[in-house]
């Protein structure tokens, strides 16, 4: 009786060391495929500006940008003064544009990182849903124009201080 209680707990061990073997051995060639599918470009569930770039190549993404540039270089900035319109500055004369460089490589490098098991942690968790990974860019511009602008107005209308002596008589200024 020994025996068989023996037998069964070594079958069941056994049982359940192949399942895992067979669940690691599935996974790893799901992995496999999954990069070689992937290779070139972004993994899923990693978002650029609340937009998902899964399985789009760099070249898309930054083809996006620079779609989104354009939009930039058409928004106008109108400079009031107690409501007199001074000045109106362009996207294209600020150069307003996405910072999207080091964000596209920081997506496409999501799921490629160098430690071994941080890299598989990220495929596991793109692939199966069970993290999403976000990225926002920055918009930048040239200041050059504000600030030749601000520099023109401050000559133009600051005048130096005259007699700006205060004297006091009787308690008064």
């Amino acid at each position: 009786m020994l025996k068989k209680s023996i037998f069964f707990v070594y079958k069941t061990s056994l049982v359940a060391l192949l399942c895992v073997v067979f669940f690691c051995a599935v996974l790893l060639v799901f992995l496999y495929s999954t990069q070689k599918k992937q290779a070139n470009r972004i993994y899923p569930n990693v978002y650029i500006d609340s937009v998902d770039f899964g399985s789009k190549t760099k070249k898309d993404t930054q083809t996006y940008f620079n779609d989104k540039n354009k939009t930039l270089s058409e928004v106008n900035f109108i400079l009031n003064y107690k409501d007199i319109q001074i000045a109106t500055f362009s996207g294209s004369i600020l150069s307003m544009h996405h910072k999207t460089d080091d964000v596209i490589n920081k997506a496409y490098n999501v799921g490629r990182t160098e430690p071994f098991a941080r890299r598989i942690y990220e495929q596991i968790a793109t692939l199966f849903n069970l993290k999403k990974y976000h990225f926002t860019t920055e918009v930048t511009y040239n200041t050059k124009p504000i600030d030749e602008f601000l520099t023109m107005l401050d000559q133009t209308y600051s005048y130096p201080a005259e007699n700006a002596l205060f004297r006091y008589e009787n308690g008064r200024v």
